[in-house]
Parts: C-alpha cells; sequence; structure tokens
C-alpha cells in the first residue's frame, strides 16, 4: 500500500472515475462561514475526460458535472433565488476543484495513475507496442492536469420557504 485517501479524496476519485451517486454535503455559507448549508448532491453524468497526448508531457482536462438540492440551509440569506443560488453553486464548484487538485498532488506523488486516465491515453495508440513504448506510468507524472466542475442548482428539496427572509 502506497497511501491513504482521506473521505473527500475518495468522493473526488469516484466522480472522476464516474462511479459516485449521491452523498449528503455540508459546506460553510459562502456569506457567513459561521452557519452550513446542507445539500443532497450527486452526479448528473458521467465526466467528460479528454487526454491529449504530447511527446513527454500529456494533457488531461477532466469535467465532472453536479446537481444538488437544499436539505438545510441555516443562514437568513435568501438562496432560493436565481442570483443567489449561484453563489451556491460557485462555491461547491471551487471546493470540489481544490478537493481533486489534493488528489492528483497525491496521485502524482505516489507515482501511480489510480484515478484511470490511462484507460483514455491508451486509446491515443493505434498498437500495443506504441503504447507500451509510451511508457505512460513515468510521463503520468509530468502530465498537466485540468479539473472543472459544474454543479448546478436543481430544487429546493424539502425547503419551502425561509422563515425571517422577506416576511
Amino acid at each position: 500500500m502506497v497511501g491513504i485517501l482521506d473521505g473527500n479524496e475518495t468522493r473526488i476519485l469516484l466522480m472522476l472515475r464516474g462511479e459516485f451517486r449521491t452523498t449528503l454535503f455540508s459546506l460553510e455559507d459562502p456569506r457567513d462561514p459561521k452557519k452550513m448549508i446542507v445539500v443532497d448532491l450527486r452526479q448528473s453524468r458521467a465526466p467528460l475526460i479528454n487526454v491529449f497526448i504530447n511527446k513527454d508531457h500529456p494533457r488531461i482536462d477532466a469535467e465532472i458535472f453536479l446537481e444538488f438540492n437544499y436539505l438545510s440551509l441555516q443562514s437568513n440569506e435568501d438562496y432560493i433565488t436565481p442570483s443567489k443560488y449561484k453563489i451556491i453553486e460557485k462555491a461547491v464548484e471551487q471546493f470540489f476543484e481544490r478537493e481533486a487538485k489534493n488528489l492528483l498532488a497525491k496521485s502524482k506523488k505516489w507515482k501511480s495513475d489510480f484515478i484511470g486516465f490511462g484507460n483514455y491515453a491508451s486509446i491515443r495508440f493505434w498498437t500495443w507496442e506504441q503504447w507500451e513504448k509510451y511508457n505512460w506510468s513515468k510521463v503520468y507524472e509530468k502530465a498537466k492536469i485540468n479539473v472543472k466542475v459544474n454543479a448546478r442548482f436543481r430544487r429546493t428539496g424539502i425547503i419551502k420557504r425561509l422563515s425571517g427572509v422577506g416576511g
């Protein structure tokens, strides 16, 4: 065993592999870090992963698609309106993009493509011999990896209206 992934790293690993289903997720209110927002988070579709083969520095672009419903809002902020729920979408995206960077740093430190990007890279080669000659396990360490997260608010969930907001 090379190392251990924590819960957030495991969650982003499953998202990148397209194996993530759903979870309850708590994040700090972007406008009041003392308060929490709880959402029902799910992957809305399989991730898009593209690998571009360069001589010694491949580029990997991954895009993750998430959607969420509110379960609990401690804040008095009206995050149900379109102008406000965009703030939460951005906060979810930024959180998981940060977690992806942490996961990728471990992957490179451990010199292991446990995420499975090599599966996408291998289809860029015509023969097995070409693939072996490219030596993915060595080249992977030098790869430039970009992860973009798209989070979309879908429904208010169990929240019908915010008490104390707007009378």
